[in-house]
């Protein structure tokens, strides 16, 4: 019997929460697991509940029951879980994966499921399946399916190119930046003793990189000083040069101690 337990059973209320279990079942099939999904396996004529009753029964490792105020009491979704509370007594603690897909109040779980830790998919379907994902991992559920081929095979069959694409605003964060203008000089500015300092305390508000026993920053004194002092330090001499010069050739540090600030 261990041997069969490799199927992942998603419980969901048809039509309404179609779009949740599809999501849910292509990627955990993306992962490679078996999933049993009626979106995908009944078919018109079949004897569907022998079918599912089977399924939880004989073959299913994990119940993936997607709550919401479509299904917390329809009556299919209902029937399901009370044969999986069944099986649940034999398989032991987390059989039972509960899903909370929209706003749901917690206290309208039904009861077999009231007391389970919910995957929360209400602010983020990605966060939700962060956690998922975390369980089956933790309980060692086995890899049985086709993986992302039979993820992409089972779209392709049926639906278009187009399917489940829309052409919306969408939000797009970057830590690339446009330049319009790159700083004329660069600064590299020593501390006036060599002993080291409280790193830690070191925030400055413009970026600085340590080169050595120099901290190179497009930042001229005045404004890394404070920064410096905070951390127990404090800047002794600046090296000034062209930043198009120390592109292309690199600093050379001046030996002439009179002619360190300011150097072009």
């Amino acid at each position: 019997m261990a041997d069969t337990l490799q199927t992942i059973f998603i419980s969901h209320a048809t039509p309404a929460d179609n779009e949740i279990a599809r999501w849910l079942a292509l990627r955990l099939m993306r992962e490679g697991y078996s999933v049993w999904c009626d979106i995908e396996r009944l078919r018109v004529g079949d004897d569907f509940w022998r079918e599912i009753e089977g399924e939880i029964r004989t073959k299913a490792a994990k119940f993936v029951l997607i709550l919401s105020k479509n299904s917390y009491n329809r009556q299919g979704v209902l029937n399901e879980l009370g044969v999986a509370s069944k099986v649940a007594k034999q398989r032991g603690k987390r059989f039972i994966l509960p899903i909370r897909a929209d706003d749901l109040s917690y206290d309208d779980f039904p009861i077999e499921a009231n007391r389970l830790d919910a995957a929360d998919f209400s602010k983020s379907w990605s966060v939700g399946m962060g956690r998922l994902m975390q369980i089956l991992v933790e309980d060692a559920v086995p890899k049985a399916g086709g993986g992302a081929a039979e993820a992409a095979d089972w779209w392709q069959k049926r639906y278009s190119a187009s399917e489940g694409v829309s052409a919306e605003p969408e939000e797009y964060s970057s830590n690339r930046f446009r330049i319009t203008a790159a700083p004329k000089y660069i600064y590299l500015h020593s501390l006036d003793n060599l002993k080291p300092f409280e790193k830690s305390k070191f925030k400055p508000a413009f970026p600085v990189h340590q080169m050595g026993g120099l901290f190179v920053s497009f930042a001229p004194a005045d404004d890394l000083a404070k920064a410096f002092e905070d951390a127990e330090a404090k800047i002794g001499m600046t090296f000034t040069t062209k930043l198009t010069t120390f592109l292309q050739d690199g600093y050379a540090k001046p030996k002439s101690k009179s002619a360190t600030h300011g150097m072009s």
